[in-house]
């Protein structure tokens, strides 16, 4: 992070609200083979809730040497989906992503700019990978909309339904 960046944080760190977003994106072209390779999911299906969850242990997030996220009770987004078809990973007729979206006790609030946004009731293809025992994705894996994925689906075939 660039000074004037860990500046502005600590800025509306101090006016009451945090929203860092970090302005790395990927530009790396991934195919639909290594993308799946590298995931430990590949699923299809549509976001049926979003949640904060308590985080398991406390977290301290250092952005850069001036600034630092508070230390304490903490919460993160969870987006769970109706799973529609399964390629790798699961059976399950629902999954749970964990996002780099938290929320701390001082009304302050922190995510990274490479986090998959999803919407409420939308369907997806996702290739999420795990992280501490929690499924997540980001802009930088192949998950988008149902809808524009159509060399992704050709590519992975006809998948399987989740078991009940």
């Amino acid at each position: 992070m660039r000074v004037w960046q860990a500046l502005a944080l600590a800025s509306a760190m101090l006016t009451g609200g945090i929203e860092p977003t970090l302005t790395a994106r990927c530009l790396i072209y991934v195919s639909v083979s290594e993308d799946f390779e590298k995931s430990d999911a590949v699923f299809a299906g549509k976001v049926i809730a979003e949640e904060y969850r308590p985080l398991k242990t406390p977290t301290e997030a250092v952005l850069s040497d001036l600034v630092v996220i508070p230390q304490g009770p903490a919460e993160v987004l969870t987006v769970r989906f109706a799973v529609e078809k399964w390629w790798k990973g699961g059976k399950s007729e629902e999954v749970t992503l964990h996002t780099s979206f938290i929320r701390y006790s001082e009304a302050l609030s922190s995510s990274m700019a490479e986090d998959f946004r999803f919407s409420l009731g939308e369907r997806y293809l996702v290739y999420a990978f795990k992280v501490s025992d929690n499924l997540r994705t980001s802009v930088c894996k192949r998950t988008k909309k149902l809808e524009l994925v159509g060399e992704d689906l050709q590519k992975l075939g006809e998948g399987k339904a989740p078991e009940k």
